[in-house]
């Protein structure tokens, strides 16, 4: 489980990834980009990143997020706070924005027992006491203590503190598909997708040409086919005698360049690619997946996306305001909901009177209508109770 406290918009917010695909929703601004920023931000810290490598966008620090590092702290604050914490560990770290940015305090448990926490701190060091309180020496405060464990800590800690910092806080894949990047030939040899999906037709293309790997075009090949109102069955490849290649999609005898292809069928073939081709146990996070994409369309992606996850043993966090998509979620599927309000983050299965609340309609429609929002109203399970109260007293 994720917690973040006065990161950005955000006062104390949980977020439980139970679901294979767990949907974000909200209105523009509400904090869904703040919140895929905050699991990022902690990866990058966990691993060792340097503070001052993390940078306003288009800076080209190692991490880039919106405002910078100083814009981190939630408005009136000057530290952040993120953890993460399961069964068999739980850790969390503090970050001060101002006036200089340096880890302030971080502590590590591993099956409830304490490994370090962290005591002073000056401008560039910090203090660091072990589980049995004796001190350790000062280790730089410019970047995470448990990225430094193997300084000082035990070599069976050691280890498990690599584990939790290799496969558990490894960085998510975060996939903001652009079409327009897409729409260009691209030089061969990628196996491994760009965020933007600039090298889609290079992807595309190394998977036509590795055996092993057909078995994915041939998944992809299937989801095409199944486009309402496109005739598509297949891939075609149109590669240059200087190795670029630009893929494109056969229509009977003819083909349909990726320069000719609408936004929705370029951004919904490279989501299901990217996911298709990370490693496995992988967190994928896809910003407004649904961007451009026809209605008729978004069923049969959902579906291709829970399937993928399902196979590849992936979790992924995708963001939409997009009612078309929520009408198209099953039941089970709306179990992995997650509202974001701006500074707070419910599952909508936790929501008061939950079951009456999709008695009332699609969720694309309470959305739309703003029924939602009369069940976050603070008092509204006591107020619901209060008129049942009343209605039962004017009975005969």
């Amino acid at each position: 489980m994720y917690y973040f406290e006065n990161f950005k918009g955000f006062t104390h917010v949980e977020l439980k990834l139970f679901q294979p695909v767990n949907i974000v929703i909200g209105p523009n601004g509400s904090g869904k980009s703040n919140l895929i920023e905050a699991i990022e931000l902690l990866s990058f810290i966990a691993r060792g990143g340097a503070l001052h490598e993390i940078t306003e966008l288009d800076r080209g620090g190692q991490l880039e997020v919106r405002g910078g590092l100083p814009s981190c702290a939630r408005y009136g604050q000057n530290a952040f706070s993120l953890g993460f914490n399961t069964k068999d560990f739980s850790y969390s770290v503090t970050v001060q924005t101002k006036p200089i940015s340096k880890i302030v305090k971080e502590k590590l448990f591993i099956n409830s027992k304490l490994i370090f926490e962290t005591d002073n701190t000056n401008a560039s060091e910090i203090d660091v006491k072990s589980g049995a309180g004796s001190a350790i020496k000062p280790v730089s405060a410019h970047k995470s203590v448990i990225s430094q464990y193997h300084h000082f800590g035990t070599q069976q800690d050691d280890d498990f503190v690599k584990t939790i910092t290799e496969k558990i806080l490894k960085p998510p894949v975060v996939f903001e598909p652009n079409p327009k990047r897409m729409r260009q030939y691209e030089q061969i040899g990628s196996s491994i997708l760009a965020k933007n999906g600039a090298n889609l037709s290079a992807i595309l293309f190394d998977l036509d040409s590795e055996p092993e790997n057909h078995k994915i075009l041939e998944r992809l090949r299937s989801w095409i086919k199944l486009l309402p109102n496109e005739p598509y069955q297949d891939f075609d490849f149109d590669l240059t005698k200087y190795n670029s290649v630009m893929f494109g999609l056969k229509e009977g005898k003819n083909s349909v360049g990726a320069n000719l292809l609408s936004d929705g069928t370029l951004r919904s073939l490279a989501v299901l690619t990217g996911l298709e081709t990370v490693e496995p146990h992988s967190l994928v996070v896809i910003e407004e997946f649904d961007n451009g994409l026809h209605p008729s369309r978004i069923q049969a992606l959902i579906k291709a996306i829970v399937d993928c996850c399902q196979r590849q043993l992936i979790n992924v966090v995708v963001t939409t305001h997009n009612p078309a998509t929520l009408n198209a979620l099953s039941f089970e599927q709306i179990e992995g909901v997650v509202l974001c309000t701006g500074d707070k983050l419910m599952r909508l299965c936790d929501l008061p009177r939950y079951p009456e609340l999709l008695e009332r309609g699609q969720l694309g429609e309470l959305v739309t209508r703003r029924v939602i929002e009369q069940y976050l109203v603070p008092n509204f399970e006591l107020e619901r109770q209060k008129e049942a109260l009343e209605w039962l007293k004017k009975l005969p």
